[in-house]
């Protein structure tokens, strides 16, 4: 019960079936592992993407990977960043992050499953998380 007490006084409950994981709102690390796991999305990709390309478009590529990062364009509240929290494997990692700071042994794929069992609680608890924790952390503060 104490549990369930310290969740609804600074966080969301998920319940799918038997399992029940607190849900805390964002804080400002989660917002920086979400945009560093972006960014090794990006770096995955291209380094998936090297043995189809020649040495000097890839060497062009990753130049401009690091002009993207310089730029801040993997900032919370960019459009990059909106469109992968809109993607499943976006939203299950951020919701991953948001539950390891109860359950530090949770990860995006565990998320996927629960999201496949109940996927309109998942969102719910989601946005509602985002939602409180925009109000301490505003993602214009986090863009600066």
């Amino acid at each position: 019960m104490g549990e369930v007490n310290a969740a609804l006084a600074g966080g969301h409950i998920l319940t799918i079936g038997d399992e029940r994981y607190v849900v805390k709102p964002p804080k400002q690390r989660c917002y920086s592992e979400f945009e560093a796991w972006l960014e090794g999305q990006a770096r995955m990709k291209l380094l998936q993407a090297k043995k189809y390309l020649p040495d000097d478009v890839y060497e062009q590529e990753t130049i401009d990977l690091r002009q993207r990062i310089n730029s801040l364009e993997f900032t919370w509240g960019k459009p990059l960043v909106k469109s992968a929290l809109g993607s499943i494997p976006g939203m299950s990692e951020f919701i991953a992050i948001m539950i390891r700071q109860t359950d530090p042994s949770m990860t995006a794929e565990r998320v996927q499953n629960l999201m496949q069992k109940d996927p309109d609680q998942c969102s719910m608890v989601f946005k509602g998380a985002v939602a409180e924790g925009e109000k301490v952390f505003p993602p214009t503060d986090l863009m600066r």
